[in-house]
């Protein structure tokens, strides 16, 4: 009972400190890139000069909300998709891209303080299992956003193969395309 009760109390204060754990959280993933663009992110928040930071504010405030109301995971899971996408593109190994979501832990100890050690062992789980859920799914979107750049990757080679072939064809060359491409299946079979 006691343990329930100071999840509600926990929980409540974190609607009480939403906008500032958001705003550190936010800070904290702005300071994963470079310091230049970690500066620019923090500036502009605004969907079209930044569509980054846009990202990031959306996925912070929508995740608190998440966690606040114990949302399902398929909503969680929409609201972190869009940063964890913006990632997945971006110049950042699979641990880094994901890793943002570890960094709510420290935004909540930073504003909170001491308060959420006092509101009990309960509390702290409940924050990192909250915490855990969301890495996991963070990494099924990032797998999921590389597989479809893999394809994508793939379907051009494929296109640009055929029009190499066609244009090889045009020019009298056919033969020697064939013979090269017989070739490669003999070794590759």
């Amino acid at each position: 009972m006691r343990g329930e009760q100071s999840l509600l109390e926990f929980k409540e204060f974190l609607t009480a400190k939403k906008e500032s754990i958001g705003e550190a959280w936010y800070q904290r993933i702005a300071g994963t890139y470079p310091a230049d663009t970690a500066s620019f992110l923090v500036r502009k928040k605004d969907r079209f000069d930044n569509p980054v930071g846009h990202a990031i504010a959306q996925t912070t405030g929508g995740s608190l909300d998440c966690l606040i109301n114990g949302a399902e995971s398929a909503e969680l899971r929409s609201c972190l998709q869009p940063l964890v996408r913006i990632r997945a593109v971006q110049n950042f190994s699979p641990s880094e891209a994901v890793s943002f979501v570890f960094l709510l832990e420290d935004a909540v100890a930073e504003v909170l303080g001491g308060a959420a050690e006092e509101a009990g062992g309960a509390v702290l789980s409940a924050l990192r299992a909250a915490v855990r859920e969301m890495a996991l799914l963070c990494f099924d979107i990032y797998a999921e956003c590389r597989e479809d750049i893999s394809q994508v990757k793939q379907d051009e080679l494929k296109r640009n193969l055929y029009m190499l072939v066609r244009k090889a064809k045009d020019f009298g060359v056919a033969e020697v395309v064939e013979e090269g491409r017989a070739q490669w299946r003999e070794r590759n079979a």
